[in-house]
């Protein structure tokens, strides 16, 4: 359940670039302090199903806050960066093994639909 490759096929606003800088910094410190006896780990996930998130109900793919924190205690190891989720490794494996152009038609959908989810729903308030 571990994946070389982190480069999220799924960012793509600021805020998801600046995710994928997070995940980057925890590599610098595992290989500078490593010998020093410090171990860094950075865990990433895929959604989690938070009040924050466009996904608030957990499923099979997105798990509960409670869930994801299982797992990811279960995961403390010797890695510098891991995802301890099991089904988001499957995700990331397959999101990796598909075409550039497959996974950014299929984020491209999928970001238009939160998109007008979020418009539909600021729509409502203003009314």
């Amino acid at each position: 359940m571990f994946s070389e490759n982190f480069e999220d096929p799924f960012a793509t606003t600021i805020a998801e670039q600046s995710k994928q800088d997070m995940i980057r910094s925890p590599r610098c410190l595992y290989v500078e302090y490593k010998n020093s006896g410090i171990d860094v780990q950075c865990q990433v996930p895929l959604y989690v199903a938070t009040k924050m998130a466009p996904i608030r109900r957990s499923s099979f793919f997105v798990p509960s806050t409670d869930g994801y924190a299982r797992a990811a205690m279960r995961w403390i190891v010797d890695e510098s960066r891991c995802t301890p989720y099991w089904p988001h490794s499957i995700l990331w494996d397959l999101a990796h093994s598909l075409p550039e152009s497959v996974v950014d038609a299929w984020r491209l959908r999928c970001c238009l639909g939160i998109r007008k989810r979020g418009q539909l729903k600021d729509s409502r308030k203003k009314e």
